[in-house]
């Protein structure tokens, strides 16, 4: 095994231990409140939005889903959800990519999308969340229309895992050619054959 792989393994479980030893779980009111500062056009005006932690971070899928609709319907935002096809061709899967679009009087879209990487949609849940609170955007007639995507792998943000029901990362999945990128690829690119005798 390459001492380069060793030493990213030992990395790895050092960082766990220290991240459990450091932050062990606690009860969600003991989580500091979440401020921002924004200085508006002109720099003379200033707004603090503050949000509690447990009302826009969490901790399973199902809960963040359920915080965004429920966020996005109140708002008023035009709602669908995309259920997600499993490996047997059923589509009755609890799993759905959600989408709230937020009409707006100015020209373009803003595209805001989370959890292409699963485990990666909590923050980006959170920021989604957030958005959609009572008096954060500017009135429609200010700004773009918004399309809040959420969770663009809702199985990889289920199982705290980087890829999606069919073990395929998203943002790598992009090319043109695949049979022949493979047939050049280095079959061993990422180490992990030099850690298949632990399966043995």
């Amino acid at each position: 095994m390459k001492s380069s792989a060793v030493i990213a393994v030992m990395v790895a479980i050092a960082c766990y231990r220290v991240y459990h030893q450091f932050f062990p779980n606690v009860a969600c009111d003991a989580d500091p409140t979440i401020r921002l500062n924004i200085t508006l056009s002109g720099g003379t005006q200033e707004q603090l939005y503050a949000w509690e932690a447990c009302h826009v971070f969490s901790l399973e899928y199902d809960e963040a889903r359920s915080k965004f609709r429920k966020a996005a319907l109140k708002l008023g935002a035009q709602a669908a959800s995309i259920p997600v096809i499993m490996n047997d061709g059923s589509d009755d899967s609890p799993l759905t990519t959600d989408i709230a679009i937020l009409k707006g009087g100015l020209p373009g879209v803003l595209v805001h999308s989370s959890a292409i990487h699963g485990v990666e949609g909590y923050a980006g849940s959170a920021i989604q969340v957030a958005l959609l609170q009572e008096g954060v955007l500017p009135p429609p007639e200010q700004r773009p229309t918004i399309v809040l995507v959420h969770a663009i792998n809702p199985s990889g943000m289920k199982n705290y895992r980087r890829f999606n029901e069919n073990n395929v990362d998203l943002n790598r999945n992009a090319i043109v050619n695949f049979e022949e990128f493979l047939s050049q690829r280095d079959p061993n690119i990422a180490q992990y054959d030099d850690f298949r005798f632990l399966t043995a």
